[in-house]
């Protein structure tokens, strides 16, 4: 490929609007409280669909909640439980996705230029500099909560700083791999059987995840970080940010003759989005009202749902292919995009403290459960994960970015 080419194709997407799309900061937004949510009814999710089970240390207290409440859990309840863990699950998506359907097009146009390589190493080690130096920011910040304030159980340790990141690190793997991913985009990208060897090598990934989740979840001890089954949940998530990579490269390149085909509008996917949420709704519903509770946890087991990742490619690709024109209200535009640049922070901060207010949580919810109060038991966790999620994105959006602007870590 000749560098006037590449040249040529860069000058043809330089004119293509670079702005935030607010719809996708506002997707960006809701995965934040989707996945903080998740976090709080992770653990009751699993006491509900494992009665009789001897729980581990961490499920101690549900567990005796639920066994000694005085009414049994409504099969309503079961439905919502099932609901928000395809919510979390859905939401870890959606944060590798947004970022592979727009990092990865801009590397594959710059692949055949000059210092391809060294630019991309520049970047990605930009990149990881901005994940580590967060991380870092977070666990100081947290150690000094830990010795100052409140005890943080888990603060200092191993876990705390590595497999509790897991998310994280993950996501750092996914940006030193995208400049070679990229590579290959752009030299297989056009070519047929390579696009059926992809899309078959997904469909393989997916078939092993529906064999694990429904066949072969293997004993919770033994399900350690180098288990071959949450393994899979990394692979997984890597299929997300490749397949949201690729058609990222496709809607940016030919921007103007992209519009004209059905499949890659927003109308088309949000189409797609609400069969979607019918059936995801429908069959969560009938296995709440069945009782199959097995089943229900087995639909969102450890993200690797293809239900999940359908939800959120759907909903990346209609929010990403609706132009901003016409979003009339400017200050909640700001609002939102503020707020939604926190999502890392978010999940940092959200790990690091895990072991200081799941505790509280859960003897709080506990209560409620208890005394039959579910109405309750919902409203409140719902409440104080959102506003959990808002606490630590102003806190990112005033104290992180504020500094980390003035070191020339990020704009």
């Amino acid at each position: 490929m000749s560098q006037a080419t590449t040249q040529a194709e860069q000058q043809q997407q330089a004119s293509i609007p670079r702005h935030r799309n607010i719809r996708v900061e506002a997707l960006r937004l809701t995965a934040i409280a989707g996945i903080s949510i998740f976090h709080v009814f992770t653990p009751w999710f699993w006491g509900m669909t494992h009665m009789g089970v001897t729980p581990g240390p961490e499920h101690v207290v549900v567990s005796s909640a639920l066994a000694n409440s005085s009414l049994p859990i409504p099969w309503l309840l079961l439905w919502g439980m099932g609901v928000i863990a395809l919510l979390g699950s859905w939401g870890n998506h959606v944060f590798y996705m947004i970022s592979g359907f727009y990092m990865l097009p801009n590397m594959v146009r710059q692949v055949g230029s000059r210092g391809y390589w060294l630019d991309q190493f520049k970047a990605g080690l930009r990149r990881c500099l901005l994940v580590v130096s967060t991380v870092a920011v977070y666990a100081i910040l947290m150690l000094l909560v830990d010795h100052f304030v409140l005890r943080i159980p888990a603060a200092g340790t191993i876990f705390w700083i590595g497999p509790g990141l897991e998310f994280v690190w993950l996501y750092l793997i996914f940006v030193i791999l995208a400049p070679i991913w990229a590579v290959a985009v752009r030299h297989f990208g056009d070519n047929k059987w390579a696009q059926v060897l992809f899309l078959l090598l997904v469909l393989g990934i997916y078939i092993v995840n529906v064999y694990i989740a429904f066949m072969e979840q293997g004993d919770p001890v033994q399900r350690g970080l180098f288990n071959w089954r949450k393994q899979m949940s990394a692979v997984t998530y890597m299929v997300s940010y490749a397949v949201a990579g690729v058609l990222g490269v496709y809607v940016h390149k030919k921007h103007s003759t992209v519009q004209s085909s059905k499949w890659v509008t927003s109308g088309f996917w949000r189409n797609i989005l609400f069969c979607l949420m019918v059936v995801v709704i429908g069959i969560t519903g009938v296995w709440a009202g069945l009782g199959r509770t097995d089943l229900l946890y087995s639909l969102s087991f450890k993200s690797t749902s293809i239900l999940a990742f359908l939800l959120a490619l759907a909903a990346l690709l209609t929010c990403a292919l609706k132009q901003n024109l016409g979003f009339a209200h400017l200050k909640l535009s700001k609002v939102i995009q503020s707020l939604a640049s926190g999502i890392l922070g978010f999940y940092i901060v959200q790990s690091l403290s895990n072991s200081l207010w799941d505790p509280y949580c859960a003897r709080i919810l506990g209560g409620m459960v208890q005394q039959g109060l579910y109405g309750r038991f919902l409203l409140v966790g719902i409440v104080f994960a959102l506003f959990f999620a808002l606490l630590v994105s102003l806190i990112d959006r005033l104290v992180r970015q504020p500094l980390f602007r003035s070191i020339g870590l990020s704009k």
